[in-house]
């Protein structure tokens, strides 16, 4: 199952503002982060947030739901830590659902040689960066705030997809504080800034000790055009300490904000022109169509471009795929295709890391293409017999109501006092099908055709503002095929008109879904 990460990111702000999160989970999180500035923003604002305190006057009826919430909380947490420790596997991280394993001791920083060394284990096409004259030398130290520690920023790569700083942390007294997030910013307040940090919770991969101290590098956003900048300043606002022992370790440290002024030139963003590949592939899935174009092979990345065509009634696509250069997995970032002007016709580029080698042989597997769809479906509720209920209730055999989207079943299966579970449950076949991707929202969140739930009573009033979250509900008979569930929420802001009414339509707008795949080719002309 592919996760839209930015949908996931929005599910488990919650968690991730309680440190409630497993490292995997975590951290995926924040490397998303890093590429898309409306989750970096969100995670930021959930770290600084004060926890919401609970009336302690809330109604007898709403209690029933805070407990369902707090269950489907639970089964939603259950749910992505699996899927995503699936999707992490590959970087050598083994957590599920917190608990330590033989590979979080991989954590622990390794000793190194120079600084380099780690850039080199670390960033992927550091040392093509440094053969094309790429990576500037910086070479300032400063004293990090109330310690007896220094920072110095050794080099700089501008990539054109992201930005890293390669650091030594010296510490007199035998442990290090080093930079775990931090941003860059102009001399412009105007101009955004961009967000960054040590991805310390890969310290086997990105940090290393040297008799020199404590080396890492800064992960850092694309850096916007800044032509008429003088300097760049560098503001580290959150500090870890790392010890050779035992990793880092998490710390409220007290230690102040740290200020860096480093030398900027816009010829940093200067980077060869990327070798283009013609990749001219069509194929054709249940009536969706995916057309290869070219790949554009640079120094900090690549990019694979093509047309995606959809059937009428389904727009906005999302292609999700592995690339692998030289034997070399490539991190991805998949955006929204752009429309063409032609009908069903969607252009996307989706963007990868830069290889370590190059030429190489490469390939490509798509894993699916995710669509929202103009559909809307709907549960009528019988919410007479159910209102009243102070504890999870399965739903009836008469009452539960099957919709049938796609290759999905959705079924209305238990309520509460103010909550209805809808189940979906998949195919249990080989690729290719098309499942549904549910997934909360409303029309009342921007964007306004944003798939989401919203809930109408007999009287025609719409509530769009709904909360809730997916996890599994149960495996099926047998366990042979996986159920999924969402609970429909409306908790905290069910007026007496929803309460009081006899019957409730649940219903889904816009809802999404996925193509799933799992096609994978070589391009032929890197052979």
């Amino acid at each position: 199952m592919k996760i839209d990460l930015c949908a996931l990111t929005e599910d488990l702000l919650p968690l991730y503002a309680e440190d409630l999160l497993s490292p995997a989970t975590r951290q995926l999180l924040e490397q998303h982060g890093e590429a898309c500035p409306a989750c970096r923003q969100r995670l930021q604002e959930a770290k600084a947030a004060e926890p919401t305190p609970v009336p302690r006057d809330l109604p007898r009826l709403e209690r029933p739901a805070r407990a369902f919430l707090r269950r489907t909380r639970r089964a939603l947490y259950a749910l992505l830590v699996g899927t995503l420790v699936l999707l992490v596997a590959g970087s050598g991280l083994s957590y599920v659902l917190g608990r330590r394993s033989a590979g979080e001791r991989e954590m622990i920083p390794p000793q190194v040689a120079p600084a380099e060394d780690v850039a080199r284990r670390a960033v992927p096409g550091w040392d093509r960066a440094v053969a094309h004259g790429l990576v500037v030398d910086v070479g300032i130290t400063e004293r990090i705030p109330g310690t007896e520690a220094t920072l110095t920023i050794e080099k700089a790569w501008y990539s054109g997809r992201q930005v890293y700083l390669l650091y030594t942390v010296t510490a007199p007294e035998g442990g290090h504080w080093i930079p775990t997030a931090a941003y860059l910013q102009g001399d412009d307040p105007e101009r955004p800034s961009i967000g960054g940090q040590t991805r310390w919770r890969h310290l086997a991969t990105w940090g290393g000790f040297s008799p020199e101290g404590f080396h890492s590098v800064l992960v850092f956003g694309r850096m916007p055009p800044v032509h008429d900048a003088s300097s760049l300043e560098l503001v580290v606002f959150q500090w870890g300490r790392v010890t050779p022992e035992s990793g880092l370790l998490r710390s409220g440290s007290s230690v102040k904000n740290l200020r860096v002024l480093l030398p900027w030139d816009a010829a940093y963003l200067t980077e060869p022109e990327p070798e283009v590949i013609p990749w001219p592939q069509q194929h054709t899935w249940l009536g969706r169509t995916l057309a290869l174009e070219a790949l554009e092979v640079g120094i900090g990345q690549v990019t694979l471009t093509g047309v995606i065509t959809l059937p009428e009634g389904e727009r906005d696509p999302i292609a999700y795929a592995s690339l692998v250069v030289g034997g070399q997995e490539l991190d991805g970032i998949w955006r929204k295709a752009e429309p063409t002007g032609e009908p069903g016709q969607y252009r996307f580029a989706m963007t990868f890391d830069g290889p370590d080698w190059w030429p190489a042989e490469v390939e490509l597997t798509l894993h699916g293409i995710e669509f929202t769809t103009d559909q809307v479906l709907e549960w009528p509720v019988n919410w007479a017999r159910y209102r009243a209920a102070s504890e999870d209730r399965l739903m009836d055999p008469e009452d539960q109501v099957t919709v049938r989207f796609y290759d999905s079943e959705l079924t209305s299966i238990y309520t509460t006092d103010s909550g209805v579970a809808i189940e979906q449950r998949d195919p249990n076949r080989p690729a290719p099908y098309v499942r549904a991707a549910v997934r909360m929202g409303g029309r009342g969140f921007p964007p306004d055709l944003r798939p989401g739930f919203e809930v109408e009573n007999e009287a025609g009033e719409v509530m769009t503002s709904l909360g809730g979250g997916e996890g599994v509900i149960y495996d099926g008979p047998g366990r042979n095929d996986e159920r999924y569930g969402v609970a429909v929420m409306w908790w905290d802001e069910l007026p007496e008109s929803f309460r009081r009414s006899d019957r409730l339509i649940i219903r889904y707008v816009h809802p999404s879904a996925v193509l799933v795949l799992d096609e994978t080719w070589k391009l032929p002309a890197a052979n």
